[in-house]
């Protein structure tokens, strides 16, 4: 008898008859089907009763083997594929059509797969091919035919000439041309004139790339940051650069882990912008003296110089952080913070010079100012109109696209650095110094002090790929030595070669290709590294600390030359931590987080008092305000009508937006000024600390600056970015009292004691210990416009303290006397610094209360 299979109804009894099936129900049947057995009846293996074995079995054959089927179905249908079982950060878009995508040790496994599935393979060969690129095949034949047609007509007048009795040259293209009689003496070619005081260009991009970088330059990096991170819109660069906003894959928590407990990120930072200054020492001085760069003249004082002393900075052992001001502007106009490097007084006399003549030569100094580019204008203009008055006169010129730099943080940032750069080179570096860096890298006890320089020279590190780790380079030759660390010694290094034109231009020049060290590989014993050649040329390199060693999260910075950042980049991306795996890619994001992490405001985005600041709110007003009128009417927030308390109606201010024309000028709309004209500036927080306390007076010039503070919330809560800024109330005093009782965990208390007063509490016994929270009726409402005091530029809930954090501004002149200092003083809190303030997000009606303090 034939096979019986169960049915069964799989439409549901909503379903109308002929409906088709969604796909989540095909699915669902599908699944169904592969674990359904097929039965049939076994009448014929009884008779009379008893059972015969033979007939049994033949009856049951037909059930064994569809049970055997049905469990190997339902395995196939619960299984994965194997290119879904490879880490998600090794996937490509193609790996389930091309089994050479996988690790080796899955190739096989899918290669068995697709021939079971009768998948076929997809290469590039016998991908098809879409309508551009066949267009740009067709473009590439027509040209290879005009071009043998041209070669073709400049032969036949070659040959036209040859007949007529005059000589001819091939060349290497097989077309032939006059020969041209050598010349008796070689030509004798000047050395190209530096281009002072004038901007410079990006160097042409290849042909294949050119079309794409008409409105834009991209990273030394770029093809290495395209396939594996989000870009910023072709059409809309960043700073004239296509930047990495952030990875593909989700990274919020792993660079938090990264930064902080083990690992490491690395960044590009090719896009900071580089100026160099050369000329008389005594000008130099007097040029950064006009920027508001404070230098004192005893060089041996620290006292007033968190970066060391004076002699350090000055000497190229250390390096210079801090802010730029314009020179004739008042108030004063913050430029940006910049970071400054002076090239070591250290360097060799030249062969063939006399004394006298190298003292005279040893005279001029050189420094390099690396700036944001949002500011890089503003800057420039500065240094340009100082630099012309000096006497004498500097040299100013512009390196931008001549020096790349990485930045990389973490606590195996320093070991991934030494282990891919390996600072080997006679000369380059003092055993002391290679030993104390080695130290450092495999997390010895050393200290460093903050800003500390390094310069050396290095080969390229293609010749050692993959790197190995350190313990395997080092193999014990650079062994710790019992002596004072040359950090505290402060010993001079030889000069950065950085700084010297000609030798980033030969760097830049006689950089290998990948195929000719290929090519040297294939030559050599397998396994061992190559060894670098006399024409090898050296990469000049300045390396150097930013911030401190002992917090856990010391972030290096690597200036180079332009053109070596890319081979650079990716050996240090593949170093092997001995903590395991490698080095993270971050993106402008991840820079913004590792910022917001450590409560320090990120520029420009967190200094709304700087032209660069303007022009970044005004970007993400733009985008925020975009996206706020995508939204359909009924799901997007109204911030007309919305409900403040006490009959106010209304958000204070464009509610998508950090509004700071509405904060300034006191509660009226005014029109977007311009990014130079604009009425509120940045102060620091040294004069705002020293204002708040009442200890000097406000200044005239001073009345709208805007002071950077970081927030912390009491209770709960996140300050989302653009949420309201309030200070305690200073009319009300029940409602400012109401607010104070939230600072703490109040006592057990009652509910009410007087019915006209809603914030008058008692002590006693209450089932709401930590007071109302928010919509409850007795939560207090939000002060008035009157208290209105900043906003908060970035905000989110902070993995490296486990609440909610920001950082924000505040106008200065709503701190100075405000009733509010008194209150936190008799709270216990104002002998710390910290005051407390009122948080709101952007179109809610309720404000959390937390702590802010200067930055």
């Amino acid at each position: 008898m034939g096979p019986k299979a169960k049915s069964s109804d799989s439409d549901s009894k909503k379903r109308k008859p002929g409906q088709p099936l969604t796909g989540r129900e095909r699915k669902r049947a599908k699944v169904l089907e592969a674990r359904r057995l097929s039965t049939q009846t076994s009448g014929s293996a009884y008779g009379n009763g008893e059972i015969d074995v033979a007939k049994f079995v033949k009856a049951r054959e037909y059930e064994i083997k569809a049970l055997q089927d049905g469990l190997k179905d339902a395995k196939k249908m619960l299984s994965s594929r194997a290119f879904q079982e490879v880490p998600r950060t090794m996937r490509r878009r193609t790996a389930s059509h091309n089994p050479n995508r996988v690790p080796k040790k899955l190739r096989p496994r899918a290669k068995r797969e697709m021939a079971d599935d009768n998948t076929p393979v997809v290469t590039r060969k016998s991908r098809k091919l879409t309508g551009e690129k066949r267009l740009r095949l067709e473009t590439v034949k027509r040209l290879q035919k005009l071009s043998a047609r041209s070669r073709t007509r400049k032969e036949r007048k070659a040959l036209a000439k040859l007949e007529s009795g005059g000589k001819i040259k091939v060349t290497k293209l097989g077309a032939t041309e006059m020969a041209v009689p050598p010349a008796e003496s070689p030509v004798k070619t000047r050395k190209a004139r530096v281009k002072k005081f004038v901007l410079k260009m990006p160097d042409l991009p290849p042909a294949k790339f050119r079309k794409r970088q008409k409105n834009k330059t991209w990273l030394p990096t770029h093809l290495y940051h395209s396939k594996r991170a989000r870009m910023t819109p072709s059409l809309e660069p960043l700073w004239r650069f296509a930047i990495p906003l952030t990875p593909s894959e989700k990274c919020y928590r792993v660079t938090h882990r990264a930064t902080t407990q083990k690992g490491g990120v690395a960044w590009d930072m090719s896009y900071m912008s580089t100026i160099s200054i050369e000329g008389v020492e005594k000008s130099i001085k007097g040029l950064l003296k006009g920027l508001g760069v404070a230098i004192d003249d005893d060089e041996s004082n620290t006292e007033n110089s968190p970066n060391g002393s004076t002699s350090e900075w000055l000497h190229g052992t250390r390096i210079w952080q801090g802010w730029v001001y314009e020179r004739d502007s008042d108030p004063k106009e913050a430029i940006a913070p910049v970071t400054i490097i002076w090239r070591s007084l250290h360097q060799s006399t030249p062969t063939g010079m006399d004394v006298d003549t190298a003292e005279k030569s040893n005279k001029k100094r050189q420094i390099f100012i690396r700036i944001h580019p949002s500011a890089f204008l503003q800057l420039w203009t500065q240094v340009v109109r100082l630099a012309k008055v000096q006497k004498p006169s500097l040299s100013v010129e512009d390196v931008r696209y001549e020096i790349g730099s990485i930045e990389v943080t973490g606590s195996a940032s320093l070991e991934a650095i030494i282990g891919t750069l390996r600072p080997d080179q006679e000369g380059s570096l003092s055993t002391d110094v290679k030993a104390s860096l080695i130290r450092l890298a495999r997390n010895k006890p050393e200290p460093v002090p903050v800003n500390a320089l390094l310069a050396f020279d290095i080969h390229d590190p293609r010749l050692v790929y993959p790197p190995k780790q350190l313990a395997e380079i080092d193999n014990g030759k650079n062994k710790p030595a019992r002596q004072e660390p040359p950090w505290l010694a402060g010993k001079m290094q030889p000069s950065p070669n950085l700084f010297d034109r000609q030798a980033r231009r030969v760097a830049s020049n006689s950089i290998l290709p990948q195929s000719a060290i290929d090519r040297r590989k294939s030559l050599a014993e397998p396994g061992n590294p190559l060894e670098p050649l006399p024409t090898d040329h050296p990469i000049p390199i300045i390396m150097y600390l930013s911030s401190p060693t002992f917090s856990g999260r010391p972030t290096w910075t690597l200036i180079l030359p332009w053109r070596h950042v890319s081979p650079i980049w990716r050996s240090l991306l593949h170093y092997p931590l001995r903590t395991g795996g490698t080095l993270r890619l971050g993106g402008l994001d991840e820079k913004r987080q590792m910022h917001f992490e450590r409560h320090e405001p990120w520029f420009p985005g967190d200094f709304p008092g700087t032209q660069a600041g303007r022009a970044w709110e005004m970007l993400e007003r733009q985008k925020r305000r975009r996206e706020w009128e995508r939204r359909p009417k009924g799901k997007r927030t109204e911030y007309g009508s919305l409900e403040l308390g006490y009959g106010r109606r209304g958000e204070l201010g464009e509610g998508w937006a950090c509004d700071w024309e509405y904060l300034v000028g006191g509660g009226e709309q005014e029109g977007e000024d311009s990014l130079t004209g604009a009425r509120y500036r940045y102060v620091d927080s040294s004069l705002a600390s020293a204002v708040a306390a009442e200890t000097i007076a406000l200044p005239d010039t001073q009345t709208n600056a805007i002071a950077i503070v970081r927030f912390t919330m009491v209770n709960k809560g996140v300050p989302l970015p653009c949420a309201r800024v309030y200070r305690l109330p200073s009319k009300d005093a029940d409602l400012r009292q109401a607010w104070l009782g939230l600072a703490k965990a109040p006592k057990p208390m009652k509910p009410f004691k007087d019915q006209s007063s809603p914030y008058s509490y008692v002590e006693g016994d209450t089932p709401n210990p930590t007071g109302p929270k928010p919509g409850d009726p007795r939560y207090p409402k939000v002060p008035g416009e009157e208290d209105f005091i900043g906003f908060v530029t970035t905000g989110n809930m902070n993995l490296a303290e486990g609440l909610g954090t920001g950082v924000g501004g505040l106008l200065l002149r709503k701190l100075v006397r405000s009733p509010a200092a008194d209150g936190e003083a008799q709270h216990g809190d104002g002998s710390k610094g910290q005051q407390l303030c009122i948080v709101r997000t952007a179109g809610e009606r309720f404000g959390r209360l937390a702590r802010w303090d200067f930055v």
